[in-house]
């Protein structure tokens, strides 16, 4: 009998390892599969240097407290709404329609100016009346808070009219349009960050690394002659990646003209006398950008004398003593002209010596 006994709670130990076995390899299949955060190493994102930004996570809205989340070993929490979707909607807030009592009803819609009308006897009725006139619609009730949800973006939706028949009443509903968070964010000062997210049911846990970047703005002031070409290279040191894009606003200015050349650069020409700005944006790959405001003066073209005299650092020193401009080039012209009969001068003396 003691045998019997020992054989079955040896027996028993081995099924309870057995067992323990199966759920340590389920608890580690769990963790390998987790995907809290969205990217697999590194996450970039962008915010004021002054304020925050969010990274968000694949938890759901509002089912944050189901996770532990720790910011360099730091509990946080995940209460910021991200990862936005579109709730396109017709607020049906009477409770006549879910009711049999009030049956029949009759309802008038409209689909990009197409007109549909019939009458219906549940809300059930109704949402099947509107899948078939409005195909890939994909609507439905939610009951909640009484919406009929659906509807496609590229269409136009009329009103949404229901008379009730029996009391001679009409429900008239506009079509709506509202933003909904999918899931739940972190909010995060600049700096890096070390992310760990735990499932407290399954154990299941995510690392990300996270970067948050902040950039400033820039100001930058340059002075064009009409018709004069330069190249612009804006700074991307701020940025975390290479620059691979640029914008301008506005695109078109009245005083020069802009091209992108490739990168954070761009070829600017001055096209006619006059002062203006843009905004000129550069982002890298991770869509961190950095944005510098332009203010370009066009100016006339100077005359070649004066763009001599400018070279030859005598300019400030005629304008120092009040010489305008025409006495400015007159002397200039002068000079040139003495210098030139002084070397014809001195080329016929030497000539003069060598063969005498």
């Amino acid at each position: 009998m003691k045998r019997i006994l020992l054989h079955s709670l040896y027996f028993l130990f081995f099924i309870l390892e057995i067992a323990s076995l199966q759920a340590s390899s389920e608890s580690i299949w769990t963790v390998d599969s987790c995907q809290i955060f969205s990217d697999a190493q590194m996450t970039v994102v962008q915010a004021d240097c002054n304020g925050k930004a969010v990274v968000c996570t694949n938890i759901a809205y509002q089912k944050d407290w189901l996770y532990r989340i720790t910011a360099n070993n730091r509990i946080i929490d995940a209460q910021q709404p991200c990862n936005f979707d579109t709730l396109r909607y017709y607020a049906v807030l009477s409770e006549a329609i879910l009711s049999n009592t009030f049956a029949p009803f009759f309802v008038r819609w409209s689909i990009n100016g197409r007109a549909f009308s019939s009458e219906f006897n549940n809300i059930n009725a109704l949402i099947e009346l509107m899948n078939r006139w409005d195909v890939g619609g994909n609507w439905f009730f939610e009951t909640r808070e009484n919406f009929v949800v659906g509807g496609r973006a590229n269409n136009n939706y009329g009103k949404l009219t229901i008379e009730i028949l029996l009391n001679n009443t009409s429900i008239v509903a506009e079509y709506s349009t509202r933003l909904i968070p999918k899931s739940s964010g972190i909010l995060l000062s600049p700096g890096q960050y070390r992310l760990i997210a735990q499932d407290l049911a399954t154990s299941c846990t995510d690392t990300v690394e996270a970067k948050v970047i902040c950039t400033t703005k820039d100001t930058m002031a340059i002075a064009l002659d009409i018709g004069q070409e330069r190249i612009i290279c804006l700074d991307d040191q701020e940025l975390f990646a290479v620059a691979n894009s640029l914008t301008g606003s506005p695109i078109t200015s009245n005083f020069y003209r802009w091209q992108n050349t490739g990168g954070n650069c761009f070829q600017i020409t001055g096209t006619a006398l006059g002062t203006d700005s843009s905004y000129f944006v550069v982002c890298d790959q991770f869509g961190i950008c950095d944005s510098t405001l332009l203010i370009v003066s066009v100016r006339k073209k100077p005359s070649k004398v004066r763009q001599l005299v400018a070279q030859l650092g005598t300019t400030n020193t005629f304008v120092s003593i009040g010489m305008n401009w025409l006495c400015l080039e007159t002397l200039f012209l002068l000079r040139l002209l003495v210098n030139k009969l002084l070397q014809q001068l001195l080329h016929c003396l030497t000539m003069y010596y060598l063969y005498v």
